[in-house]
């Protein structure tokens, strides 16, 4: 009898991206280095650091070339035969949409009585950039104030200097506020539970 497969195991056991690639890829994109060596003429792989315990040497090899593959690393042979795995900007780019689908705020245990107010004119050449900008907000638990002003109670400039970022939104188009004063604010203790 013939074994189903969910659509989404089909997903996961065909996705390039398994759980060891992406800690590979994170780990190239903060600068730790992996290096191997060509150990024999028909292109044996031994590895010489940088490669976590934990991890296979199989298993990491087969991510390593999954990756290169996907042009996410690349291999850079040295004079001595030693090579070094690097992460390629395709590489970062996919580091940074993976953080972006992990990114929340931290809440702390107490408010400390201020609003972070975060406005923007982005320009129309970038609507693309202020439309995810609106939609992350939103999804963080923003409250939207105006089409381009929204506030939150906790402190987050990390986390909207990461968005500019991503979305490509230059720091003259976004202003982040904080303040102990905003107005209708009983109705936002409301809406925060605070």
């Amino acid at each position: 009898m013939e074994q189903k497969i969910s659509i989404h195991e089909k997903v996961v056991r065909e996705s390039p991206y398994g759980h060891l690639a992406k800690e590979i890829l994170r780990y190239l994109a903060v600068g730790v280095a992996i290096y191997f060596m060509f150990s024999s003429p028909v292109g044996t792989r031994r590895f010489l650091k940088n490669v976590k315990k934990e991890w296979d040497k199989q298993s990491t090899r087969r991510s390593l070339e999954s990756l290169r593959r996907h042009k996410l690393v690349s291999y850079q042979e040295k004079q001595n035969g030693q090579v070094v795995v690097t992460i390629t900007q395709q590489g970062r780019k996919k580091v940074q949409e993976w953080n972006l689908e992990n990114l929340t705020i931290k809440k702390p245990a107490h408010w400390d009585g201020r609003w972070r107010i975060v406005a923007f004119d982005i320009a129309e050449r970038r609507r693309k950039g202020r439309d995810a900008l609106r939609k992350m907000l939103q999804r963080l638990g923003f409250l939207q104030i105006q089409k381009s002003v929204f506030v939150y109670p906790y402190s987050c400039k990390p986390e909207i200097e990461f968005l500019m970022e991503f979305f490509s939104i230059p720091a003259r188009e976004v202003i982040y506020v904080s303040s102990d004063r905003f107005p209708q604010e009983q109705k936002l203790k409301k809406k925060f539970h605070l």
